[in-house]
């Protein structure tokens, strides 16, 4: 068979185009009959045509499994990934109904394991000077972007791996904020839950762990409650200047003079913690490990 020879579809016989075509290794699959395939399932041309069969009537009986899948936990963002603790199950999709997709039901069973990575992308800020110049703050000033992504790791004839963006939503802009946090908390949730391991404590850079939330709880109720209060009088230092960390001007307002950053605070603004000693200007809260002052 030349290069430029009509090709024909190895299951229905029809004239395969030049987009949309999957190669196996001992023939094609039309742009109809490669829809029916898992969007997940890779490596199609190592597959022989016999291969591609067994896989067609496993996504067949897939659908009497997905009739009775009973998910209980859904995690992530426009791809979802739906967890059937009962039936130790979980279905990976961004349609909005999974069903109709047939998406593919898979058990606990094939998991190798979930690695979670959170991505860091920072870029500079800039100001204009009095000739319209672009310029530099001193020192340099950043916006910051969160991209949180876990990858399920699997021991199954027709998928490898399966990898999702758990903030493909939504991107957190600082570190150990509320989405932040809650990013954190689902990415530790899948892990988990997948691989039947603990839950792990998170990691907070340049302060303690905090306590796990209750799988029971959502994680945006948090109780403030919790914890107690130090009775130290924040007055104590609100009526006297402060150094700017940023860019060491001496202030007396709430906003610096030169750089427009805020007046650190010693009283977290989640749980109420306060240090013993003011002058010792922490970045994370002791108690709950929430980011009090960046700089």
């Amino acid at each position: 068979m030349g290069l430029f020879d009509a090709k024909y579809c190895s299951l229905c016989g029809n004239k395969v185009g030049l987009l949309g075509k999957t190669t196996l290794s001992d023939g094609y699959l039309c742009k109809d009959c490669s829809s029916k395939l898992s969007p997940f399932l890779t490596g199609t041309k190592r597959l022989t045509v016999e291969d591609i069969k067994d896989h067609l009537e496993y996504r067949e009986k897939n659908q009497d499994v997905l009739a009775k899948f009973e998910p209980n936990i859904a995690l992530g963002g426009r791809k979802k990934i739906y967890i059937d603790e009962k039936n130790k199950l979980f279905v990976v999709s961004s349609a909005s109904d999974y069903r109709r997709v047939n998406a593919d039901v898979i058990p606990f069973s094939e998991v190798l394991g979930v690695e979670n990575t959170v991505e860091e992308d920072r870029e500079e800020e800039f100001y204009k000077d009095n000739e319209g110049n672009k310029q530099s703050y001193n020192p340099p000033r950043f916006t910051y972007s969160y991209t949180f992504l876990s990858e399920i790791t699997l021991n199954s004839r027709w998928f490898s791996s399966i990898k999702v963006e758990l903030s493909d939503k939504e991107e957190p802009d600082q570190l150990w904020n509320d989405l932040y946090r809650e990013l954190d908390y689902q990415a530790r949730t899948l892990k988990s839950v997948l691989t039947g391991k603990p839950i792990e404590e998170p990691a907070i850079n340049g302060g303690p762990v905090y306590n796990n939330y209750p799988s029971n709880t959502p994680i945006n109720n948090y109780n403030q409650n919790n914890y107690n209060q130090n009775n130290y009088n924040q007055n104590n230092y609100n009526n006297t200047s402060w150094r700017c960390a940023k860019c060491g001007n001496t202030n007396t307002g709430n906003f610096c003079g030169t750089c427009g950053a805020p007046r650190p605070t010693y009283t977290c603004p989640r749980c109420g913690w306060t240090p013993n000693d003011y002058k010792s200007l922490p970045r994370f809260c002791s108690n709950c490990g929430w980011e009090m002052n960046n700089y």
